[in-house]
């Protein structure tokens, strides 16, 4: 009985909540109906609380529509077999008002294309077990680089094909994986010729330099009867010591990490520290070592190599400690900073929760994120009171801050490593213990704008920010945005909007510095902007070129 009359009472106060109406049609970038499309509401959370997500299928038309949708604001997403998922573009919410209809709210969905070909050696022969990948231009952390978006093994016949890749503009790369690194350290002359020449990691159509390969422009089609043909050449040994190695060498790896492109390999050390790399092409390699102790925090270290025309020995990779690491938050202006911190923290509108709803202190939160692809991690640090903090066991490495849960108008003025300014830097922890002081200060910036069409708002800095984890790079679709630290930016808006990452990305961003409007930011000053719009046809230009 008791339970009925709970669920009576969740019935009657959920038909007391004032709702609206969200519909529009899912449609394919030609404009064509996507029929059976599932169109997903996601409700913008409040307060940590989880929102509620509504669910409907398109009809033949592609048209959808969902009734007695609680007042708020919603991203609409949609997918379908076949199709690129809407989550790939920046999302732009739909607000629901009671007793009103959100209509004409059109979804956008790419289809998946596939691309095929043969792989032949230098000799024309077909190359069977070759791993023919597909690679593009992204963005992790707010920094460009390359990962591979789908990849198959040639069959006996040399044939490769690659199905539901994401439109987009790729280029192909065929490895030999049995011998990219080289047969193993016992080469031997066979028959009058040297074992370490092989097919080496080639680029479409024949090329080993990825600038210099042919890029594949893959919308929603098939392409058929690409011919890839390796390279042949020589490959070079590499042979160095691990140093402040652990006693256990089975605990110690050595990841070698080609510039160019994603595929990279792990060798085993010796138990002396020596290891030796076999079958490295020419070109530029990034060798990143870890290990640790039975209980201990992991050490890594890291060299980069050139190979051109011979073997390299005597590469030295030093294994770091890892390292002690304290600072502190101050407040420009204020003394008492455990009372500053403690009256923020209570007027916080908004409490976060973790996972299985944990609490997450509604303090300020520092953390470091690592700025470059390895075996680091990010570290999160605990901020005391008194705004100090403290790890002892931060792995040796280059990273980027991200200060988070600061209170409305706050912002990050100034950040020291060891007393040194970190404007124009990245945070590099070598050995030894170090001091991070960073600054706030209560008078950021602030904009507001309105938008002629729901389209997301992008302001990114005029000089880049390297050392902040989003690069000082704001993206909105709302029409504010507070807490941005004073200066010169770019601001802009879009006519299409490019994937996520790239669009959060400064060295994507500052090709379009010519096509914006460049404003000044004043401290505590909010500024009205009139953001240009960037056509169409130059965001599609400046793809062209990743």
């Amino acid at each position: 009985m008791r339970f009925l009359l709970c669920l009576l009472l969740f019935a009657a106060a959920a038909a007391a909540q004032p709702t609206g109406t969200i519909e529009g049609r899912v449609v394919a970038t030609d404009g064509s109906p996507v029929p059976r499309a599932t169109v997903r509401l996601q409700g913008m959370s409040q307060g940590g609380a989880t929102s509620t997500v509504y669910i409907e299928l398109t009809d033949k038309n592609g048209a959808f529509r969902v009734e007695k949708v609680p007042v708020g604001s919603y991203i609409p997403m949609a997918t379908h077999p076949g199709y690129q998922g809407s989550t790939g573009a920046v999302p732009v919410p739909v607000s629901v008002t009671e007793g009103k209809t959100a209509s004409g709210v059109q979804i956008r969905l790419a289809r998946l294309g596939s691309v095929s070909g043969v792989v032949v050696d230098a000799d024309g022969a077909p190359v069977e077990g070759v791993q023919v990948s597909l690679l593009r231009t992204n963005s992790l952390m707010g920094r460009l680089g390359v990962s591979q978006a789908g990849a198959a093994l040639t069959d006996d016949q040399g044939q490769f094909r690659i199905a539901n890749a994401q439109p987009g503009r790729y280029r192909l790369q065929a490895i030999l994986n049995s011998s990219q690194f080289g047969p193993g350290p016992g080469w031997v002359e066979v028959r009058g010729r040297s074992a370490r020449v092989t097919d080496l990691p080639t680029f479409y159509p024949n090329t080993t330099d990825m600038e210099k390969a042919t890029a594949i422009n893959l919308q929603a089609q098939a392409i058929t009867g690409l011919k890839l043909q390796m390279r042949r050449g020589r490959t070079y040994r590499v042979q160095g010591m691990v140093t402040n190695a652990p006693n256990a060498p089975a605990r110690v790896s050595v990841m070698v990490n080609p510039k160019s492109g994603t595929n990279g390999i792990g060798v085993g050390v010796g138990a002396n520290g020596e290891f030796v790399i076999n079958g490295l092409a020419p070109g530029e390699y990034v060798l990143i070592v870890r290990g640790s102790e039975p209980g201990a925090a992991q050490m890594t270290g890291r060299a980069e190599i050139t190979v051109k025309d011979a073997d390299l020995t005597n590469v030295n990779l030093r294994l770091m400690t890892p390292q002690e690491l304290t600072g502190s938050l101050k407040v420009e202006g204020v003394t008492d900073i455990v009372s500053f911190f403690a009256g923020m923290n209570a007027t916080r509108p908004i409490i976060l929760r973790g996972p299985a709803g944990t609490q997450i202190p509604s303090g300020p939160m520092v953390s470091l994120f690592p700025a470059e692809p390895g075996p680091i991690g990010p570290v999160q640090l605990t901020v005391n009171p008194d705004g100090s903090f403290r790890a002892t066991a931060v792995t040796a490495g280059s990273y980027l801050l991200n200060i988070g849960n600061l209170g409305l108008g706050i912002f990050v003025k100034q950040a020291k490593l060891d007393g040194k300014d970190l404007t124009g830097k990245r945070l590099e922890l070598g050995e030894g213990k170090h001091t991070l002081e960073l600054l706030l200060s209560t008078a950021s910036a602030s904009v507001t704008y309105q938008l002629t069409r729901p389209s997301p708002l992008v302001l990114w800095p005029v000089v880049p920010d390297l050392l902040t984890q989003n690069g000082s790079v704001f993206l909105n679709t709302g029409n504010i945005i507070t807490n941005i630290p004073p200066g010169e930016y770019f601001v802009a808006t879009w006519e299409e909007s490019p994937a996520a990452d790239l669009a959060r990305a400064p060295e994507f961003l500052r090709h379009f510095n010519n096509l914006a409007t460049r404003v000044t930011l004043q401290p505590g000053i909010s500024t009205p902007l009139q953001p240009k719009m960037i056509p169409r046809d130059a965001l599609q230009k400046v793809l062209a070129e990743f």
